[in-house]
């Protein structure tokens, strides 16, 4: 056979080059239309343990439901990954019905995976990156973003904050609030040094900060002027910007992040749907699906809000197999946060 010498012409080459990129989004097509056909003969509905409000995942079930209207997903709500995995591991005991997937933390899918709980899955065969399946039994859907929120009308001229350091203004001293699980305190361990980053928890909860049990009743605080700025989350931030409260919210170098991992379970009564619909929900259309009705995004998926507001900024977040690493740093910046701070009543 003759081969071709010399350059190859530009048109040929773009040509071959979006060949070769096509063919994996065609593997990806031909693999979920074959999971389709075997979802919607088995006999559901898939049952999805998530913690959001009913009418938000009713909303993701509609979508999927317009791609895919023949594999049924009955959405439970149990609030708390904590929840979701005892509940997952009672039921690996008892006969009845189960879950066949769990959206829950980080640490808690660690958890279920060491008992054997979840399924192994070829999620890059489905279409997930790397950086969306780092680890064959869980995948990240999103992610609850921490930012600085605070008070337009109580908050103006140079005390608006910028970045971490303007949170330890002693201006603010009884006049803050946060969640009262360390979590972004204890994530900053993975951008800053230890040392770094315990001083700054200390440093904060020597201003005597309210300690929410929700970041959602933090927000609202904020915005009826109860307090004038505090530690929050994106997401839980936006009912009461929706509401046209005075409440705005700063992005922050580094981003810390609390990441949304999704898991099909070991025995799911339902696998084929199970593995349906989370691949689903790592695509463009699912990951903007699930962000428009929770707010929570995935920074992972280009053509999200979050991916957006997270554009060039530095995310950190403690990932499923450094869970030990993680529990260890949270309990005890658990004990720092506690020591100077006050749980709302």
């Amino acid at each position: 056979m003759i081969r071709p010498t010399g350059p190859v012409p530009r048109r040929l080459f773009l040509a071959g080059a979006a060949a070769l990129a096509a063919a994996p989004a065609r593997a990806q097509n031909a693999a979920m239309e074959d999971l389709a056909r075997a979802a919607a003969r088995e006999s559901g509905p898939c049952v999805w343990y998530e913690s959001s409000p009913q009418e938000q995942t009713d909303r993701v079930i509609a979508a999927f439901n317009r791609r895919y209207p023949n594999v049924r997903v009955q959405h439970v709500r149990l609030v708390g990954g904590v929840d979701i995995a005892a509940r997952m591991v009672q039921e690996a005991r008892t006969p009845g019905q189960s879950a066949d997937i769990a959206s829950v933390s980080a640490d808690q899918i660690w958890n279920l995976n060491r008992r054997n709980l979840l399924a192994q899955v070829e999620w890059q065969r489905l279409g997930a990156s790397a950086q969306q399946a780092p680890v064959p039994f869980t995948v990240n859907i999103a992610a609850a973003a921490y930012v600085i929120v605070y008070n337009t009308a109580m908050v103006t001229g140079d005390a608006v904050p910028r970045g971490w350091d303007d949170l330890l203004n002693p201006r603010w001293q009884g006049r803050t609030g946060t969640w009262l699980i360390s979590h972004p305190f204890a994530q900053l361990t993975k951008a800053w040094d230890e040392a770094r980053a315990t001083a700054f928890t200390e440093r904060y909860a020597r201003l005597n900060p309210m300690l929410f049990r929700s970041t959602f009743t933090l927000a609202q605080q904020i915005a009826a002027g109860e307090l004038p700025i505090g530690l929050g989350l994106w997401h839980a931030s936006q009912p009461v910007i929706a509401r046209g409260a005075p409440v705005a919210l700063v992005p922050l170098e580094p981003t810390v992040t609390t990441s949304i991992w999704t898991a099909v379970a070991r025995n799911a009564p339902n696998p084929n749907s199970a593995r349906l619909f989370v691949a689903w929900l790592l695509t463009p259309e699912g990951a903007r699906a699930y962000e428009d009705a929770t707010q929570r995004g995935s920074a992972l998926v280009q053509g999200t809000r979050t991916a957006e507001m997270l554009a060039g900024k530095t995310v950190v977040e403690y990932g499923p197999e450094e869970t030990e690493v993680f529990s260890r740093n949270l309990a005890r910046f658990n004990e720092v946060l506690k020591a100077g701070g006050r749980e709302a009543g």
